[in-house]
Formats: C-alpha cells, structure tokens, sequence
C-alpha cells in the first residue's frame, strides 16, 4: 500500500512549499518515494452522471441475475438448469463490470516516483483504492509547458510533453502562478534526475 504524507510545516516564503500546501486547484502530497499530483476541482458533471447511469444500469443486470434464481419454476439437472446457470453468468458479468466502472473515481492523479524514475497515471475508486491506468519513464517526456487555452480566465493546464511529438499528459489544471511553479518543479525532476541503474525485470 502506498502511503502519502502531506507537507505541513510549509514555509510560506517559500514558492515551491506553497504549491506543495493544499489549494483550490491542485495539492501536491509528499511521500518518501516523490510525490502526487491532484486536483481539488469537483469531478465533470458528466463523469458523474455516468457513472450514476452505469450504477443504475449494473443494479438492473445484478437483480436480473439473482431474479432467475428466485422465479418459482422447475429447475432440473439437464439443460434447462445449464441454460440459466449461462445466463445467470453473462447477467452476473455484466453487472460486474457496470458496478465496477461506476465506483471507479472520476479522476486521474498523477504520481512522480523519483525513486524509479517514471510517472504513473493513478485512478482512485470510491473507497481510495488507487489503481494504476499507465506507468511513463522520465525518459519518455521531452519538455514541460503550461496550455493557457482553457475556459477559465486566469487558468492554465499543466502538460507534459513526449519527447518531440504532440502526444501530451495533461496533469492539472489551475491559476497560471501556480502551475509556473510547479512546472519547473516537474521539469526539474523528470528532465534533470538521472536515471538509477537497476536489474532488468
């Protein structure tokens, strides 16, 4: 289990230990290995009314499979019992797999491991699981920029940029101040941290 410790001794003259603080936007959370990158923004509405309709929808597929069971009717032992146990299943897959994507969290975080040198894509469900989406080596990044073309005015988005092309990571989205620091914080880490030697797995 990966244990996060936020930074509470800030020292408010220092710009890089005021990012590291709670803000409306963004918190960045220490930890013994790097540190995450949030945000504080509520998730889209959309994602949420998502997910709300999957949930519904996985409950109707859960009650459908269970309702098989429960309907008064002769269960034998050759195909009749066969054919419900089928479909019992694909009914009890499905919902499964709504259920699933309706507690999972509306929102990636992203996890710069300066011990080993990459950055991970970390979704959290509704209990504060985290489950890892994607894994990127430092390496794999060739710059860090801020995209002012956002529809909040003063707002910019923190990217990372692969390499030479114009595959990107969007990281978080807050006030231009703050996303200054903490790009060059990012570009610090991912560009100038040298690559630790380690065993090939």
């Amino acid at each position: 289990m990966t244990v996060l410790f936020a930074q509470t001794h800030a020292d408010p003259s220092s710009p890089l230990d005021r990012v590291s603080a709670p803000v409306p936007s963004a918190q960045v959370l220490d930890a013994y290995w790097g540190y995450t990158i949030s945000s504080t923004a509520l998730p889209p509405l959309s994602v949420v009314v998502a997910q709300t309709l999957t949930w519904c929808v996985g409950v109707c597929f859960l009650l459908a499979a269970l309702g098989l069971w429960v309907v008064p009717g002769q269960v034998s032992t050759g195909a009749d019992f066969a054919m419900k146990l089928a479909l019992s299943s694909v009914l009890g897959g499905i919902a499964a797999l709504f259920l699933w994507y309706a507690s999972r969290g509306a929102r990636i975080e992203v996890q710069v491991d300066i011990a080993l040198s990459e950055v991970r894509e970390v979704v959290r469900n509704r209990a504060g699981r985290p489950t890892h989406a994607a894994r990127h080596a430092f390496a794999e990044f060739g710059a860090a920029y801020l995209d002012r073309k956002t529809q909040v005015p003063g707002a910019a988005t923190l990217v990372l940029r692969f390499g030479n092309t114009t595959r990107v990571l969007p990281v978080v989205q807050g006030p231009v101040a703050e996303m200054e620091i903490l790009r060059d914080r990012l570009g610090r880490d991912l560009l100038l941290t040298p690559v630790p030697n380690r065993r090939p797995r």
